[in-house]
């Protein structure tokens, strides 16, 4: 009768014994690429959930929202989707949509507030370290959210999330 385990694993040859090592090996570090750029910005977020008589401009007011109190302080990417996410629904939106700085117009990028494409879309947004303007749709009303990002350096708030230096780049 014929095993019902495979044949190779039981016939393959015994591997060979490591080499004796005197000292511990180094640890690896990771290639600069592989560091998410946010990261070696050391930016974290400032989410802004702002309602008001006409949508906010991108192009200024970020000095004035970095002043003011933000409706959260977010330190990575996803933790800003998951607010985002949650700022959405309350409100009571229907869909997303982003402020392109290069048209001057905001463009659906979530068609409905379904909580993994609002994480996977403004995760993504927010890997290179930027700010990001967005819009959540409901009938009578927009609520626009602002997510600055601003750095050790540039932030005004006492109390921010502490910055983490950022890692070693490897030589």
């Amino acid at each position: 009768m014929p095993s019902p385990f495979p044949q190779a694993a039981q016939d393959a040859p015994a591997p060979h014994p490591a080499p004796h090592r005197t000292s511990s090996p180094a640890p690896e570090r990771a290639p600069a690429d592989s560091v998410p750029l946010w990261i070696q910005l050391g930016v974290h977020w400032h989410g802004y959930a702002i309602l008001g008589p006409g949508p906010i401009d991108p192009r200024t007011g970020r000095r004035r929202r970095l002043r003011s109190r933000p409706g959260a302080l977010l330190r990575t990417p996803a933790a800003a989707a998951a607010w985002v996410h949650g700022a959405a629904r309350v409100w009571g939106g229907t869909g997303l949509d982003r402020w392109d700085p290069d048209t001057h117009r905001w463009p659906r990028v979530c068609p409905d507030l379904r909580a993994a494409d609002i994480n996977r879309t403004v995760t993504a947004m927010l890997l290179d370290g930027t700010s990001a303007y967005l819009r959540a749709h409901r009938v009578g009303h927009p609520l626009d959210i602002a997510l600055e990002a601003p750095t050790a350096m540039d932030c005004p708030r006492p109390g921010c999330p502490p910055h983490r230096p950022s890692p070693p780049i490897p030589p």
